[in-house]
């Protein structure tokens, strides 16, 4: 079984959250959509399926990904750090040892 360093506990994490992201981020921009609509006025999305076609209709499959970037860079520090941390704690308060590559250089 391999112990991850404190580095790849991080970059894992952040994998995660990109691939998370990618997947529910048009999801996220149909809910926004549909959410920002006024009260009152008419409604220009009747459900998630008719936002869903009429967004990607009018303007493109990409206009589900627009908020892509910003999310991205938010999202993968946030989870990578959070990642790592969960993984040094968890090692730390069973008492496990530090991952092989910190031993290594212990030892030299």
């Amino acid at each position: 079984m391999h112990i991850g360093t404190s580095l790849e506990n991080t970059l894992l994490g952040s994998g995660a959250a990109a691939g998370a992201c990618c997947i529910m981020i048009p999801m996220d921009t149909v809910k926004t959509r549909i959410v920002m609509q006024k009260a009152g006025d008419d409604k220009l999305y009747i459900g998630m399926v008719d936002c869903l076609v009429k967004t990607v209709n009018g303007e493109s499959i990409g206009a589900l990904y627009r908020a892509l970037p910003p999310r991205l860079m938010a999202v993968m520090p946030m989870i990578g750090i959070q990642f790592s941390v969960y993984e040094f704690m968890k090692r730390w308060l069973l008492g496990e040892p530090a991952p092989l590559a910190n031993r290594r250089k212990k030892n030299r």
